[in-house]
This record gives structure tokens, sequence and C-alpha cells, in this order.
């Protein structure tokens, strides 16, 4: 999940509704970047990134959070998975589902992956570029 580190308290109030408690020893010391709360009866893990996705590269949505309703825009959550380095079935299968349901454009939309915006980050990130252009080779 993301949110922007100024709705910090928003976030702990949602997830507390839901029935996650925070992981105070976690929160202590990434909370300036990152949360993670505990359901209560499952025992699940809720990660929530602050402003920025931290990985192999670091992706800046604070700008970006707004342009959808529910969650990140389908680029940037494209992006998160491309940047794995040690590739998993798993993210194998998230890209191409990915790909599979959403149009390709050149603009921001609920189910458009805009290529213009993902060029222009690898442009500004060579290594992003180097890691999403290896992803593919295999």
């Amino acid at each position: 999940m993301f949110g922007l580190g100024k709705e910090h308290k928003g976030i702990h109030s949602v997830f507390q509704k839901l029935g996650y408690s925070p992981n105070k020893e976690y929160n202590f010391l990434y909370g300036d970047t990152r949360l993670q709360f505990i359901h209560e009866k499952s025992a699940k893990n809720v990660d929530v990134f602050l402003d920025k996705f931290r990985m192999g590269h670091t992706l800046d949505f604070r700008q970006r959070l707004r342009l959808d309703d529910l969650t990140i825009p389908i680029s940037d959550l494209l992006l998160t998975k491309l940047q794995v380095v040690k590739f998993e079935e798993k993210d194998a299968k998230d890209i191409v589902v990915i790909v599979e349901d959403h149009e390709l454009g050149h603009k921001d939309g609920r189910e458009t992956l805009n290529l213009d915006y993902t060029a222009e980050l690898c442009s500004r990130d060579w290594g992003l570029y180097k890691t999403i252009s290896s992803t593919w080779k295999g």
C-alpha cells in the first residue's frame, strides 16, 4: 500500500478501524518512510510505503497518489514490479496480468499504462532503465 507521510495519523486511524495494530518497533525504526500494521485476528502484515517506493530504485509517488482513487496509477504499480532484481514466479505473473489487462497509452488513466511517463523516468534514471530492460531479457 502507499500513502503520504503527512497523512500518517489518518493511515493509523483507518488501519485501527479495520482491526490492525501498528507494529510499534518496526514503525519506530522505519516510520519516516514505511509503516507496518498487523491484523489482530489473522496476524497478516500490511506494509504502507510513505511518499516513495524504495527498493532497487526510488519511485516518488507524492505527486501521483491522487491520480487514482483507490491505488497508485497502474503505470507505477508495473514499475514497482519491473524493478525486482531477484525475479520470482509471482512477480512474472503480476507483470503479465498488469500488461494483459490494461491498455498502452500516452497519458495516465485508470486502465492505461502510460508509456510516456515510463520512458521519462527511464530517461532520467539509467539504472532503472537497465533494470527494466534486463527484466525483459530474462
